[in-house]
């Protein structure tokens, strides 16, 4: 412990002292001089005489006075030197003694926090035990359930653990987002039906739009949701810490899917009247069925940056072909009426198709072919419509959120568009009979010398306009 300091109150007290003495030798020598030059005024008159003894009988007083002070100084110096000097000691002895009680308290703590310390680490010491317990418990049931893998393989049994195997990926699968890729096998209804429906139902909300409103003119802006990203945002709002069953749809499920359909698109529509040149208006009825995008919507739900990584997952490229298994029906699309279509090829001027259609002159028969190719196969007005009209076709398709623009690689039935002059106005249609290298290989109507011609393009090529996907 260091040397407490402390100050000498006793030797500044005897320098004021001195300092006292001094002025009182200076006084004294003062009035010594002046007395005598008061008797050298001896031969003064009177009043002068009067005023010099007045003047010692001062300075005699001030120096008795002045004396009497000093000396009472000076008694009284040893007294004040031993208070101040016992002061101090007492001060030293305090501050010694509160030194040594923080001292004391600081080792009590320290040896308080050195007792909590060891308690401490003697429980994490229990704790890292018990868990390294349970860890090898959990190894040696592995280990026991790995060996009786073994034993059922080498008893002949393989074909039955591999059966096992499989249940359990499967059941884990459909516990989890993923499990919606599995509402086609299971249930009472499939997820192609749902979106059957649902789309009927933004026909029909069309359809009552059209039956109550005046209109010369018809148009349809569609900027439809495709369905895998509402079906992906419906899955992990649902799947999630187990909250449901996706992977079968049920009557709630159902109701949960075309909720979330309605929360991504809506129908708006209003009358324009526009002049027709002669003096004349015509109305134009506008249709026009908006969308949000999957980020409005998963804010909108409040998504974690876990769940928005799911959804994104689950739209990557690599699921692909399951979204199209899921949402239009089977993987291979329809080969029966790509086998129809492919039959036709070299008729020219297409009569059979347009006289069946209910024309009694030539047409451009294109859209006309593939409807008559569709009825055929037994899949017209369902899968299917019946139209003349290249721009009837994507309107169809568009408005049941069954499209696709180009890029997009093709089963054999899908229904491909074509805009020649690539202005943003489709004028062809055709049948997609497979993709295959790169290419999209078609069979198409009032195509090349007016016939019924088997084609190919580039699977990016710019004349592609975009596809309808029946939902075969």
């Amino acid at each position: 412990m260091k040397d407490i300091k402390t100050r000498n109150v006793a030797e500044k007290t005897i320098k004021t002292l001195d300092k006292s003495l001094i002025v009182a030798d200076k006084t004294k020598d003062t009035l010594v001089i002046t007395k005598e030059k008061v008797n050298n005024l001896n031969n003064k008159d009177s009043e002068i005489q009067y005023a010099s003894n007045k003047i010692a009988r001062g300075t005699d007083k001030t120096i008795r006075t002045s004396a009497k002070v000093a000396k009472k100084e000076i008694k009284k110096a040893p007294e004040r030197i031993r208070k101040t000097a016992k002061n101090t000691t007492k001060a030293t002895k305090k501050g010694i003694k509160t030194a040594k009680k923080v001292a004391e308290t600081s080792a009590k703590v320290a040896k308080k926090t050195a007792q909590a310390t060891k308690h401490a680490v003697k429980a994490t010491a229990k704790a890292v035990k018990v868990a390294v317990k349970a860890t090898i418990a959990a190894i040696k049931a592995m280990a026991a359930a790995i060996k009786a893998l073994v034993a059922a393989i080498a008893a002949g049994g393989w074909v039955a653990v591999v059966v096992i195997i499989l249940i359990c990926v499967i059941g884990l699968l459909c516990a989890s987002i993923f499990g919606v890729f599995f509402s086609n096998e299971t249930g009472s209804k499939q997820m192609t039906e749902v979106i059957r429906e649902t789309n009927s139902e933004v026909y029909k909300e069309i359809e009552n739009v059209k039956d109550i409103t005046e209109y010369d003119e018809l148009e349809i802006e569609s900027t439809y949701t495709n369905w895998n990203e509402i079906i992906a945002v419906y899955s992990v709002e649902y799947s999630n810490d187990g909250k449901y069953n996706i992977s079968v749809i049920d009557e709630r499920n159902e109701k949960f899917i075309k909720e979330m359909f309605w929360q991504f698109n809506s129908i708006k529509y209003s009358t324009e009247k526009v002049s027709t040149g002669d003096g004349k208006f015509k109305t134009i009825l506008k249709i026009k069925i908006t969308s949000k995008s999957k980020e409005e919507i998963m804010k909108n739900l409040g998504f974690s940056q876990a769940e928005i990584a799911s959804v994104n997952e689950l739209l990557s490229d690599e699921y692909n072909s399951l979204w199209r298994n899921l949402i239009y029906g089977s993987l291979n699309g329809n080969k029966q009426i790509v086998e129809i279509a492919k039959q036709q090829v070299g008729n020219v001027g297409g009569e059979p198709y347009w006289r069946w259609y209910g024309f009694d002159h030539r047409i451009e028969w294109c859209a006309v072919f593939v409807s008559w190719a569709a009825n055929q196969a037994g899949v017209l007005n369902d899968k299917i419509p019946k139209f003349a009209g290249v721009a009837t076709g994507i309107e169809w398709f568009k408005s049941r959120g069954q499209w696709q623009g180009k890029g997009y690689s093709p089963r054999p039935g899908d229904i491909i568009f074509f805009d020649w002059e690539v202005d943003g106005k489709p004028n062809h249609v055709g049948i997609v009979e497979k993709t295959e290298g790169g290419y999209i290989y078609t069979v198409e109507g009032n195509s090349t010398d007016d016939g019924c011609r088997a084609k190919k393009y580039s699977i990016n090529s710019n004349v592609i306009y975009g596809f309808g996907l029946p939902a075969y």
